[in-house]
């Protein structure tokens, strides 16, 4: 196992537990690019290190207290749905043979990371706006499982969106404090992820050494950063972050 595979690990996993971000954002494209896995390869592994480093930060968060409940099941409510149409779409795809699944997944990986990027870099606007329509409980229920829906889709094609696209969506409509709705993020991402992950073991799509490889720097990481999660301001990391997601983005566009 080279020294490379861990540090990208423990990298992700402290974004993991540190802003409930940058998990498949940031894993996925490195498979591809740095470590050269085909996309399908990529995303099913990456999804597999994602419910396994989710699991210790969802640990973490709920010893801490960070984890809602309510919010949690009706994410997974929306999620589920999603992810069980997209991979519907990717199998429709892989069965047919009229587009080629790599080019799929790698277009909705960039796709997912340019709305990510603008998702991180509008979250102060989404912060201050948010009040009116966080004071009816019918308009966030309704947004919450459809923005749920979207995103349990982007995630069964791409393995991101689960932090990175839901954390700026928790903080308008739900106006939990920033390190609960990090830790609410991680649970409900631990089921999705779980769910995903074993569609895309069934299909062949994970390599498990990797898996392991990358874990053995993610699972210190994710702990590591869960505990940081409480101390330290996201606004700088968030836009930098930002920056590299629209970059990596627009590179699979």
């Amino acid at each position: 196992m080279d020294a490379v595979t861990p540090l990208i690990g423990l990298v992700v996993g402290m974004l993991i537990g540190l802003t409930g971000m940058g998990g498949g954002s940031l894993l996925t494209p490195a498979l591809i690019v740095l470590l050269g896995r085909d996309p399908l390869t990529a995303v099913g592994t990456g999804l597999v290190i994602a419910a396994v480093t989710k699991l210790f930060g969802s640990a973490a968060h709920g010893r801490l207290g960070n984890v809602d409940g309510t919010t949690t099941l009706t994410l997974l409510t929306g999620s589920i749905p999603g992810a069980l149409v997209g991979m519907s779409l990717l199998w429709g795809v892989l069965y047919t043979g009229l587009i080629a699944p790599g080019s799929l997944v790698k277009s909705a990986i960039g796709l997912t990371l340019v709305l990510a990027a603008l998702s991180l870099w509008t979250r102060p606007i989404w912060e201050k706006r948010g009040t009116q329509a966080a004071r009816n409980p019918t308009v966030v229920r309704s947004s919450t499982v459809g923005v749920a829906f979207i995103v349990g889709a982007l995630v069964s094609l791409t393995s991101v969106g689960t932090g990175t696209l839901l954390v700026p969506f928790l903080i308008f409509f739900r106006r939990l404090p920033v390190a609960r709705v990090v830790g609410t993020d991680i649970a409900h991402g631990l089921v999705l992820t779980t769910l995903v992950a074993t569609l895309y073991g069934v299909g062949g799509h994970v390599e498990w050494a990797l898996a392991l490889a990358v874990l053995v720097g993610a699972v210190p990481g994710v702990v590591l950063g869960s505990h940081m999660s409480l101390q330290i301001s996201q606004a700088t990391m968030e836009r930098l972050l930002g920056s590299v997601l629209l970059v990596c983005g627009l590179k699979f566009l």
